[in-house]
């Protein structure tokens, strides 16, 4: 009888706290033309494309405004592992300049020399004055070493950041960044960009601070086809573009 009343208590605990983790983010109105819901008290919105997204028109991404929501930059893919370009990322780079804060992101392969992919970057992108500062996307570790993980990754970082005088963004999923990352302040330096849905804010341990949040991939935008991933910048957009390359 003991036991059945534990668990009984457990499972509503769970559940309550459940409700309470999901509830407050799905309390905010769903935006018909954008077909998701936005978090509340965050004015910068942004999205990220890649090849996936076909050809987009970038004029129409940037008219679109509703309630005075905005899209006010785009994180383009650029390259993955150590030779591979984005087959849309010359035409994005392209057409997005002058109409939308534009960034470049790499898709980091833990198994390919972490020099060369730097390489492959750094012929593939010219940053100019007012993009963001390059990505470096990490996602997965292949069960390589925690330690060998952030070896490979600062080799990335540093190169990109000695070559366009500009510190890097570190892009990543929730788990990851609390498995592989945060246990190294190395990494405290740099601004966070957090993939978590289906929550009202994430949370990173020991108080660390995210700049970037992805919280949707289902997202709808005027000149976009399919779905596209959304992400908030978190501050003003004053405060975004003290971040951009000088």
């Amino acid at each position: 009888m003991i036991s059945c009343l534990l668990l009984f208590l457990l499972i509503s605990s769970v559940f309550v706290v459940t409700k309470y983790y999901k509830t407050r983010f799905y309390k905010t109105p769903i935006y018909k033309e954008f077909g998701i819901r936005l978090p509340k008290n965050y004015t910068v919105h942004g999205i990220d494309v890649s090849y996936y997204q076909g050809i987009i028109d970038w004029q129409k991404v940037q008219q679109m405004n509703v309630d005075n929501i905005k899209i006010s930059f785009a994180l383009i893919k650029a390259t993955e592992g150590q030779s591979m370009v984005d087959a849309q990322f010359a035409q994005n780079w392209q057409e997005s300049n002058k109409k939308i804060i534009r960034g470049a992101y790499h898709y980091f392969s833990v198994y390919r020399n972490a020099a060369t992919q730097a390489e492959n970057f750094i012929r593939t992108v010219k940053l100019q004055k007012g993009d963001l500062p390059p990505v470096l996307d990490i996602e997965d570790a292949q069960k390589i070493p925690a330690q060998e993980v952030r070896k490979r990754i600062k080799i990335w970082l540093e190169m990109i950041e000695i070559h366009y005088n500009i510190r890097p963004i570190i892009y990543t999923y929730h788990n990851f960044y609390h498995k592989y990352l945060i246990k190294d302040k190395f990494f405290d330096k740099y601004y966070i960009w957090i993939a978590h849905y289906d929550a009202d804010n994430p949370t990173l341990a020991n108080n660390h601070k995210w700049h970037f949040w992805q919280h949707s991939d289902k997202g709808k935008v005027s000149g976009i086809a399919v779905p596209v991933d959304f992400n908030v910048f978190d501050g003003s957009l004053l405060d975004l573009k003290k971040i951009l390359k000088q």
